[in-house]
């Protein structure tokens, strides 16, 4: 015998603990769960649910009649028969522990691949070796061999990695060997074959790694040798055995669709055992169940075709959740518990429910209730409640008076006090006097229940002290004591009370003439006027709040505004200037440290540490430390250390260790509201009361904070969706792009907003070290992005600032355009380079050619033109002196005069001959090539200067540039430079008559200087001449972009 089997004494104690229990009853719940519904219009491609799962990464995946659905905490990713599926009704889904993923469809047993490629097509297993595409598809479509059926209903992967799988009423085994995936029938020995009796309606997988297979009529239990065992019903017609669970304690639940639910034990054969029946016959309120799961708290969720119940084992009740509540009659299909502890729940027609695990349960109109003005907890656990219920009439004067909402100040609400406990809600009019119709406008501490039990009820007409009885009997118990304005409580409309730890009651009562403060004195039952008191301000104003620090001190604050420490009569009053919040102090509250917390009406909450401080220092809480609101009215504190406040919107739930706030909100389908009022009761549930009725919060352990993962969904490149896995990723390395794809879309998610985390992101572009201020949209849009390699990082941050350890990158390069690419640049560098050598070459050439020329042009002015006036000269010489001396010898044929005239032409021929040879070589010196340094100039001017000079006796001084000698300079600027030179020096040999003559000749940056000057005779340089050289030696100067002066004396 198995060592975990039952024995027979254990099967005997469990039969006897059946007769044991209480019949099962069904109780009615209609408070509102903390329940989000999604349907097609939020994305679902259908709202027939089959199966909800959850992967690994944390994505969820719907199985509906329309296809797969992923789920990212914020909207759906569906997948069809356009992306390959055989077919649109998806009935299972299994994420097994090496990552594969398998789905049940109508059309066969399909093997997702999240990184495949997609064919609108299916593809056959078959056909993954032929194709040509290097990734496996998306969804292939698997044959099981020899089936009678090609639908596939159900799939488990059990403690040993098997993957087991049910089509039709056949049980395949799944088996991976030598990468070739096999399929094998598992047989069930199943006798009828009545239609639907041997289909496979559930597969589960205990504890003790037996699988459990559920048809029409038999509950089989493969056991891990082989071996098979079964329990077959023993009704007439089939049961279906639809859902299987074995919960924490061990007990096996079935779920059927005739016969509602079953217990089930394990014999000593490891047989299945029926232990009890829980829905007799008789009851239809619990048949067709689809679903059975086991929350976090040990509670049983059955999901019925006609609505949804929670099961007690210990009370054995069913709970029912109505219309009301948010669930209603829907057929429910499927029932999953997430990780985080949230129940997913899967309807025939209505899409998908989320029941929050930390969300809001609210009561309403639905169950009768308004307005509650004030809730306080009792010291049974209880709670007690004021304010007002729905109603089509209301008491008045003690008539029932139908309400008409036409008449001006009906009041559409009747008011009463209610007790809630675990039997529910119950409402009731105490025994007040039937002319006490109006029950005053104050909130939050209002009636109570003293810790001596008695019931303190506060109206518009005074207040009423009742003995301790059941709250049931209040209606029919006279009070003990009255406090009105006929026995000294005025005014006595009571807009607050409370008790301290001696039991005394503190009132703080108000009307138009009087703001009053009274003491009910529980030793000697006496009520005391402390309006008086020095130090409070209650002329314009009135308590709104009190509170007992440890010392024993009371804290009073102000409806206008005001704090006050009350310490042995003597009182203490802060204001603004000393830091207090602005506006009325609607709530005090101290907490487990005994530190202080105010609710201000205006300016959010503060602390204040230390109480005992003659100057206590405020500490503020506002919509700048990430309050929802600054409009605050109560505080409460749970086991944990947390605070809540209780704000015109919503609760805030803030951690005084770290600061960061979590806004707790109801779900959108819900009226807003504000929440007025709020205590923890003996369980460590918090209540507030609001305007639109009650709400319940039960507190869970804080589990270690996780920092948000990010994952990367989607890419997109002017406009082209790029292949991004199904399950995101972190890392994508983009293939490089082309020049002007300089639009870039990043799409991404954090599973955190599964947890109702407030999630925000980040990202920045390297090299920057900077993150972007935080978005809430879920995509980046990268515009107008220039040529280069790009590296963007994203991060997920939650609400308290903790951001993803590991953050998500995607990397990629843009080419930039043909003509700024390197090899361009370099291939045009070097044909620009060849080019620029080439006209280089060119117009090396073509100086070469110019000084060649100007080289022959030389030449042969000096060999030809220059020889020729040379022989010109000497002939016209000798000629001249011919002339001469016939004349002379002869002494006939001529006289003297006649010899002269003869020879006059001959004189000018040889004197322009000569003039001409000098020109000449001044324009062969000047164009000659090898003349063009400074030096060469220097030396032309110094010797026609010595000639001309010289020859007079006139003194020269000629002044060079020395280190400039090698400067380069052009053939214009040589040559007019030397004829304005010649010009000048000429004019000065000529016609000054001077016996000194000083050349000064240098080179200052870009300039060139000449500076002649003589001692001979001055002219007047304004006076106009005959001759063209001034002018032409102007000309020359201008024309070389300098200037002439000449200054004569």
């Amino acid at each position: 015998m198995r060592a975990n089997s039952f024995t027979n004494t254990q099967v005997v104690g469990r039969l006897l603990l059946l007769f044991l229990l209480i019949a099962v009853a069904f109780v009615t719940r209609a408070e509102r769960l903390p329940i989000k519904t999604y349907t097609v219009a939020d994305g679902l491609p259908q709202n027939g649910i089959n199966q909800i799962s959850q992967d690994a990464s944390g994505f969820f995946w719907f199985c509906t009649n329309g296809g797969l659905a992923r789920f990212d905490g914020y909207g759906f990713t569906n997948f069809t028969v356009q992306e390959g599926l055989p077919s649109d009704t998806i009935f299972d889904f299994q994420y097994t522990r090496e990552g594969d993923y398998w789905l049940a469809t109508a059309g066969g047993l399909v093997k997702f691949t999240p990184d495949g490629t997609i064919f609108n097509r299916i593809v056959l297993a078959d056909e993954v070796a032929e194709l040509a595409d290097a990734s496996p598809p998306l969804f292939t479509t698997y044959l099981l061999p020899n089936a009678k059926s090609k639908s596939v209903s159900k799939l488990l992967q059990d403690s040993r990695g098997r993957v087991w799988v049910g089509a039709g009423g056949e049980l395949f085994q799944l088996d991976k060997a030598n990468d070739q995936l096999k399929a094998q029938l598992f047989a069930l020995n199943e006798s009828s074959s009545a239609a639907g009796v041997d289909y496979i309606y559930s597969l589960y997988e205990d504890r003790r790694g037996a699988i459990w297979v559920g048809t029409g009529n038999r509950l089989h239990r493969i056991l891990a040798d082989g071996r098979v065992t079964s329990y077959a019903s023993a009704e007439a017609s089939p049961v279906y055995f639809r859902a299987v669970l074995e919960d924490r304690n061990g007990n096996i639940w079935v779920g059927t669709a005739m016969k509602g639910l079953y217990q089930f034990a394990i014999d000593e054969q490891e047989t299945p055992r029926l232990m009890r029946h829980l829905t007799p016959d008789e009851d239809t309120e619990i048949e067709w169940i689809n679903s059975i799961v086991e929350s976090f708290d040990g509670k049983l969720w059955i999901g019925v075709a006609g609505g949804f119940f929670e099961f007690d084992q210990a009370a054995g009740k069913f709970y029912r959740y109505t219309r009301r509540s948010g669930i209603g009659t829907r057929r429910f299909q499927a029932a999953f518990e997430d990780r985080n502890g949230n129940l997913w729940l899967g309807t025939r027609s209505n899409g998908a429910l989320r029941l929050s695990r930390r969300g809001l349960t609210s009561f309403g109109l639905e169950d009768g209730i308004s307005f509650v003005r004030s809730v306080s907890a009792s010291g049974d656990g209880s709670l007690l409640l004021t304010g007002f219920l729905a109603n089509r009439e209301f008491d008045r004067r003690g008539a029932r008076v139908p309400i008409n909402p036409a008449e001006k100040g009906a009041e559409p609400y009747v008011w009463h006090v209610g007790r809630f406990d675990e039997t529910g809600l119950k409402w009731q009019r105490p025994n007040l006097p039937p002319a006490v119709d109006y029950f005053g406008w104050g909130d939050n501490q209002l009636s109570f229940q003293a810790r001596n039990g008695e019931w303190w009820i506060a109206t518009g007409e005074g207040l009423f002290r009742y003995p301790p009885v059941k709250f049931e009997k209040l209606p029919a118990t006279p009070p003990l004591s009255v406090f009105n304005e006929a026995n000294g409580l005025s005014p006595h409309d009571i807009f607050r009370l409370y008790e301290d730890a001696r039991g005394d009651v503190f009132i703080s009562s108000t009307n138009e003439q009087r703001n009053a403060f009274y003491k009910w004195e529980r030793a000697n039952e006496t009520l005391h006027d402390l309006t008086p008191t020095t130090g409070l301000p209650f002329k314009g104003n009135f308590i709104s709040a009190f509170a007992e620090d440890r010392t024993g001190n009371l804290w009073l604050g102000f409806y206008h505004g005001g704090l006050a420490r009350l310490s042995q009569g003597k009182a203490k009053f802060f204001k603004e200037s000393n830091g207090l919040p602005q506006g009325g102090i609607f709530g005090i509250f101290v907490d487990r440290d005994g530190k202080i917390w105010l609710a201000s009406r205006l300016d959010g909450v503060a602390r204040i540490d230390a109480p005992e401080a003659e100057q206590p220092n405020f500490i503020k809480f506002t919509t700048a430390e990430g309050l929802s609101s600054n409009r605050t009215f109560a505080i409460t504190q749970d086991g944990q250390g947390l605070m809540y406040i209780a704000t015109d919107r919503d609760i805030n739930r803030l951690n005084p260790a770290t600061g960061a706030v979590k806004i707790l909100k109801l779900s959108d389908e819900q009226p807003p509201r504000e929440f007025r009022s709020a205590v923890r009761d003996a369980s460590g549930v918090l209540w507030f009361g609001t305007t639109e009725g009650l709400v319940k919060y039960t507190p869970l352990p804080e589990t270690a904070s996780h920092p948000p993962e990010i994952l990367l969904t989607g890419i997109e490149i002017e406009g082209q969706r790029q292949k991004v896995s199904a399950v995101g990723a972190i890392e994508l390395n983009l293939p490089t792009l082309a020049p002007g794809q300089n639009q870039v879309r990043i799409d991404f998610t954090s599973l955190a907003a599964l947890d109702d985390e407030e999630v925000s992101y980040q990202y920045k572009i390297e090299p920057s070290a900077d993150w972007s201020p935080p978005i809430r949209e879920r995509f980046v849009n990268l515009v107008g992005l220039s040529a280069g390699s790009y590296k963007i990082q994203l991060r997920a941050v939650a609400s308290d600032g903790t951001a993803s350890e590991r953050v998500a990158v995607v990397s990629f390069k843009i080419l930039p355009p043909i003509y700024q690419r390197a090899w361009f640049l370099a291939l045009a560098a070097m044909v620009a380079a060849a080019a620029i050598y080439g006209i280089y070459r060119y117009r090396v050439a073509r100086l070469l050619e110019v000084a060649n020329m100007r080289t022959r042009i030389a030449t042969d002015l000096h060999d030809d033109i220059g020889a020729n006036l040379t022989k010109i000269a000497i002939l016209s010489e000798v000629a001249r002196q011919q002339f001469a001396a016939g004349s002379d010898s002869e002494g006939n044929g001529s006289s003297g005069n006649g010899g002269a005239t003869t020879a006059s032409p001959l004189v000018a021929i040889s004197r322009i001959s000569r003039e001409s040879v000098a020109a000449m070589g001044d324009i062969v010196w000047a164009i000659s090539p090898e003349r063009d340094r400074l030096l060469d100039l220097v030396r032309r001017m110094r010797q026609h200067a010595e000639e001309i000079f010289t020859r007079r006796d006139i003194r020269l001084d000629f002044h060079a540039p020395e280190h400039e000698q090698q400067l380069r300079i052009g053939v214009d600027v040589r040559r007019d430079l030397f004829l304005v030179f010649k010009e000048a020096t000429n004019n000065a040999a000529r016609h000054s008559g001077c016996t000194r003559v000083e050349i000064d000749f240098r080179a200052e940056g870009q300039w060139l200087l000449l500076r002649i000057a003589d001692n001979g005779a001055g002219f007047d340089a304004a006076s106009e001449s005959e001759g063209q050289g001034l002018a032409s030696m102007r000309r020359r100067a201008l024309a070389l972009g300098g200037a002439l002066a000449v200054e004569s004396r």
